[in-house]
């Protein structure tokens, strides 16, 4: 069996490929080897900074189960406490703020807040007490 003819090669196309300069393809590799160097670290999973093992940012809500109720505190802006609505629905603790502000003359734009838990057990949300602390408010949430 007779074997098919070499493709011919382009100009300038030795090992680094077709159109490629022995040149070009170390100062690529090269390159490659800067970034690397500059980025090490970062997506590594035991610690980096886009690794996996990344502290993940926590909820704004902190749910606490004692014995006759259930305390939640939640770290909230004071200009967003100001204007928060709370309610209990279907076991789930939803905070949320709807501010309007105006984006220019005749125009209005809405921005939000809402932050949300789901609750272990039933509430009884007529009985929902809420203070306010040095973090945000702590919300007082008895047991049925």
């Amino acid at each position: 069996a007779r074997e098919p003819p070499a493709p011919p090669r382009a100009a300038g196309a030795g090992a680094a490929g077709p159109g490629l300069s022995e040149d070009a393809l170390a100062r690529l590799q090269q390159m490659q080897k800067q970034a690397e160097a500059m980025f090490q670290g970062l997506f590594e999973d035991n610690g980096g900074l886009f690794g996996g093992a990344t502290p993940q940012p926590r909820s704004a809500l902190q749910l606490e189960d004692k014995r006759e109720a259930y305390l939640v505190t939640a770290r909230v802006p004071e200009d967003i406490a100001r204007d928060l609505d709370i309610t209990v629905k279907d076991r789930r603790l939803v905070l949320q703020s709807q501010e309007s502000a105006k984006s220019a003359p005749g125009i209005q734009a809405d921005a939000g807040w809402s932050e949300s838990v789901d609750l272990p057990g039933p509430v009884d949300a007529a009985g929902m007490t809420v203070e306010k602390v040095s973090d945000g408010l702590r919300i007082r949430l008895p047991k049925k």
